[in-house]
């Protein structure tokens, strides 16, 4: 019964575990996915002719909220 009931203990800690990983990648995947696709247009704004800087300043911004957004996420999660 004890052996069991060890068991069901470690079963339910590798489930609790499970679903916070998946649970925080879920949140990091948003703001590292702006963050990528903020990247990527600021890169097409610079080879423009002329390139638009203030857009890309406009991107850089919005690249810094994202990331203070993800280190946000992990504080969170720590706490």
């Amino acid at each position: 019964m004890r052996r069991r009931l060890l068991e069901v203990i470690h079963l339910n800690r590798t489930a609790t575990a499970s679903a916070l990983s998946a649970s925080i990648a879920h949140e990091l995947n948003q703001p590292l996915g702006a963050i990528q696709s903020y990247a990527e247009a600021a890169e097409l704004f610079l080879k423009a002719a002329p390139p638009n800087i203030q857009r890309v300043e406009q991107i850089l911004a919005n690249i810094r909220n994202d990331d203070r957004r993800a280190a946000e996420i992990i504080r969170h999660f720590r706490g």
